[in-house]
């Protein structure tokens, strides 16, 4: 995973530079101020990969990665999903379960989902 910083003068010029350069929000990491009150900007501008299918399954993230989302639906019954062991999180049969920036889960963990129709996991690395 490459992760890049940069500092801008203004807010419209950080703006500007995310819309020009497509950055996917969960490739966002931090935006912050320095000492003089700049904003900068930290991000991910790795490969965007991602793992879906029909049915339970187990996705492994890899060791170098920042998880973007996370999406399943269950239909026909009540499914689950296990994030890197975790306690298991129900999702109700007809229900969606989804994250968008989930960019605080890094590195290699399995989502397991069990029981859902199907399942979408994206990435950075």
């Amino acid at each position: 995973m490459a992760t890049k910083t940069q500092t801008f003068q203004t807010a419209k010029q950080l703006a500007d530079f995310i819309g020009s350069e497509d950055i996917p929000r969960g490739q966002i990491i931090d935006i912050e101020h320095n000492a003089s009150g700049h904003p900068v900007l930290t991000y991910d501008d790795g490969a965007f990969t991602y793992d879906a299918d029909t049915g339970g399954g187990t996705v492994n993230v890899p060791a170098d990665a920042r998880v973007v989302e996370i999406s399943c639906h269950a239909a026909g019954g009540d499914g689950t999903l296990t994030i890197g062991g975790g306690d298991s999180i129900t999702v109700r049969s007809g229900q969606s379960f989804n994250v968008l920036g989930a960019d605080k889960l890094v590195g290699a963990v399995a989502l397991v989902f069990s029981a859902t129709l199907d399942y979408y996991v994206s990435w950075t690395a």
